[in-house]
């Protein structure tokens, strides 16, 4: 299934969300290949989330989150907030890209 790849809020949160399991997996010592096996994909497809490629079927990240023990609505909220923090930033930067162009 395609990725997502739209420049939505939503999909920036996504894609953060799925870098921080990824990382949450590295910490807990697991290989691509364990977690891949333990939720019955393949390896390519958990690395691709590792690189920020999420899914549409957003089941697979809810189901990675429960393996590692991970709270994924909590995960979300605070993904979120690091968003909503960073929004002003964003904006900041994009007027001085606008300006230069």
């Amino acid at each position: 299934m395609p990725a997502r790849k739209e420049g939505s809020a939503v999909a920036r949160l996504l894609v953060l969300v799925a870098q921080e399991l990824d990382r949450r997996r590295r910490d807990k010592g697991f290989t691509q290949a364990e977690i891949a096996e333990l939720l019955g994909v393949k390896q390519p497809r958990i690395s691709a989330i590792g690189r920020g490629v999420v899914p549409r079927d957003l089941q697979i990240l809810h189901d990675y989150a429960r393996l590692l023990s991970v709270d994924f609505a909590a995960l979300m909220r605070s993904e979120r907030a690091e968003i909503a923090a960073l929004e002003p930033t964003i904006r900041n930067i994009r007027r001085e890209i606008d300006a230069v162009d």
